[in-house]
C-alpha cells in the first residue's frame, strides 16, 4: 500500500487511476490474460517467465526439482505471438486449435484484429518443433480456417 499511495500521490496533478490496457493492446504487448493465455496446468517456462526462475540456484520450494528438469529438457510447449491472416476474425472466447499438416499443435487463446498492424494478432500456445519465427500454421477459428504464422516476438 505505501507504493500504491506514493504513486497516486505523485501522479495527484495527473489524475492518475488505475487501468487496464484494451484488448488489441494487450496482445500486441504480449500481456498474459490468466485463465485464458495461461492456466494452473502451466509452468513458467512455459509461460515465457522463466526469466524469474531459478530452480538451480538452491532455494527450496514447491515444484523446484520438476523446474529443473523442465529446464534442463526445454518446456514440451510455450506462449507464442501468431499472426493470422485475413479479415478481422472475432475474439477468441475458446481455444482455437492449432494444426500443422492435420496433426495439433497447440491453440489461439486470445486474438484481436490490429488496425496498427494490419493483421489479426493473437497469442498462443505452442507446442516445441512448431514455435519457432515463420513456421506457417493453421487456425481453426469460428469463421473458417485461416493460415498462421508464428511470429519473432509481440508486436510492441
Amino acid at each position: 500500500m505505501p507504493l500504491w499511495d506514493a504513486l497516486f500521490k505523485a501522479g495527484e496533478d495527473l489524475n492518475v487511476r488505475p487501468g487496464c490496457p484494451n484488448l488489441i493492446e494487450r496482445i500486441e504487448s504480449g500481456l498474459l490474460s490468466y485463465g485464458n493465455d495461461m492456466t494452473m496446468d502451466n509452468t513458467p517456462l512455459e509461460c515465457g517467465l522463466g526469466k524469474y526462475c531459478k530452480p538451480a540456484e538452491g532455494l527450496e520450494h514447491i515444484g523446484r526439482e520438476a523446474l529443473a528438469v523442465e529446464a534442463a529438457q526445454g518446456p514440451a510447449r510455450q506462449i507464442r505471438a501468431i499472426s493470422i491472416a485475413g479479415e478481422a476474425l472475432s475474439h477468441a472466447r475458446t481455444g482455437w486449435p492449432l494444426t500443422k499438416n492435420g496433426a495439433r499443435v497447440g491453440q489461439v487463446t486470445s486474438a484481436a484484429w490490429s488496425p496498427d498492424f494490419q493483421t489479426n494478432v493473437s497469442i498462443g500456445m505452442v507446442d516445441a518443433g512448431y514455435w519457432d519465427p515463420g513456421t506457417e500454421l493453421i487456425v481453426e477459428t469460428p469463421q473458417g480456417l485461416r493460415e498462421a504464422r508464428v511470429q519473432n516476438c509481440f508486436w510492441n
